[in-house]
């Protein structure tokens, strides 16, 4: 159950660190996008990992729960139809069902991230529940 959560956890995290690439592709005009992966770098604000630039399979458009970066530009309405790991670029099509969604949101000149990620307050904790550290984590034998 704890491996589950940590699974998890760490799928939404790796999904999350890419959230500049989902917005930057939210914002895109036209149907591809050819770019290098310094660039993408420059969005992201850290640089891709090295299986980025070792194995096409990095940036297959899978989301099977292992590539949360292709998830990001899913999402947001795009796939990679083409990868040169030798010039270090990649081109991004504009997926057609999600068209209209990217198209609606490139006409906006904001970035409110509270619009997109709207925050979320989960109330207070529930009276009368107890949470013992090493039901969290478990103990330190």
């Amino acid at each position: 159950m704890i491996m589950k959560q940590r699974k998890i956890l760490t799928e939404t995290a790796d999904r999350v660190k890419y959230s500049p690439l989902y917005i930057h592709l939210l914002l895109q005009d036209g149907q591809e996008w050819r770019t290098t992966f310094k660039e993408v770098e420059t969005i992201l604000g850290f640089e891709l990992p090295s299986p980025a630039r070792e194995y096409q399979s990095w940036w297959l458009n899978q989301s099977n729960g292992s590539y949360g970066q292709a998830l990001v530009w899913q999402v947001a309405g795009w796939h990679v139809s083409a990868i040169d790991l030798e010039t270090e670029s990649v081109v991004f099509e504009r997926t057609k069902k999600k068209e209209h969604r990217a198209r609606e949101h490139s006409k906006r000149n904001d970035s409110d991230i509270d619009e997109w990620l709207p925050p979320h307050d989960p109330g207070p904790w529930p009276e009368g529940l107890v949470s013992i550290r090493e039901w969290l984590y478990g103990s330190d034998d």
